[in-house]
């Protein structure tokens, strides 16, 4: 996921794909929002929202200090496949992810930000971009070590 631009709305500050950006916008704009905006001026790279129930949104291109400030740092999780049951997911270096490897378990290393992106990962075939990795959650047996 491609973290390229800044939502900050009523000094919440969150980084947001390119797509939200343009999302948003076009909503507020076009779409279904487009009546609960009161004010809204918008540029190439941006937009500044001013809703009526008060809420006030600025949506602007980041500069990389921004994406660095705000970006969660990766981290590595070992998937463990047994072979039956839910993908078993520990963070690598775990003392206990050698328990659950047996005979025909097989394990995949990722890189990740947060267990959504986990799932992400390994449900991939299944998940499309609009998918919300936690109804996922479910099917995947993460460990305290990995929380």
């Amino acid at each position: 996921m491609d973290l390229t631009h800044i939502r900050n709305e009523n000094g919440t500050t969150t980084l947001i794909t390119r797509q939200q950006a343009a999302d948003e916008i076009d909503s507020a704009i076009s779409g279904p929002t487009r009546k609960d905006v009161d004010q809204m001026s918008a540029s190439r790279t941006g937009a500044n929202l001013h809703y009526r129930d008060g809420r006030t949104v600025e949506i602007r291109q980041a500069t990389p200090d921004e994406i660095a400030e705000h970006s969660t740092p990766a981290l590595s999780y070992t998937v463990i496949y047994t072979g039956g049951g839910e993908p078993v997911v520990h963070r690598t270096g775990c003392s206990h992810n050698l328990r659950d490897s047996g005979r025909g378990a097989h394990r995949t290393q990722v890189i990740a930000g947060t267990i959504d992106d986990v799932c992400r990962e390994v449900f991939s075939d299944f998940l499309s971009e609009d998918d919300d990795p936690s109804d996922f959650y479910g099917d995947l047996n993460v460990k305290p070590c990995a929380r």
